[in-house]
């Protein structure tokens, strides 16, 4: 949530004070950026609080959100395969979120017959 927030309103800080009100170029980019990750920071936080909560639709949500990380926790390890320093911080940062959201998505999967309602006879 804070990256997203920090992104987006950062932006600002890259418009020329002299700029027209044409949309664009740099703040543009970063301030579509903040808002999509601050977007996915608040279906994070739904989420986990409503799994907390026992709402069956966030533990879907959550599984939806895991498996997006795993894919983005893959692109990074496949992305940070090379010799600088800059690539091998990609490899450890795509490790951190593939074994988080790993984690995260094997609880949800295993802990799925704790969101089922149980029916009275």
């Amino acid at each position: 949530l804070v990256g997203g927030f920090l992104t987006f309103f950062g932006g600002r800080l890259f418009q020329s004070p002299f700029a027209t009100d044409t949309p664009g170029g740099i703040s543009g980019g970063f301030t579509i950026t903040g808002a999509v990750i601050l977007v996915i920071g608040i279906l994070h936080l739904l989420s986990g609080i409503f799994v907390w909560a026992h709402r069956s639709w966030a533990r879907y949500l959550g599984l939806v959100l895991g498996a997006l990380g795993v894919l983005l926790g893959i692109a990074g390890f496949l992305g940070g395969t090379g010799q600088t320093t800059s690539q091998q911080f990609g490899l450890v940062t795509g490790l951190v979120i593939l074994a988080a959201y790993a984690l995260v998505l094997v609880g949800l999967i295993m802990g799925g017959r704790h969101f089922r309602k149980e029916r009275i006879q």
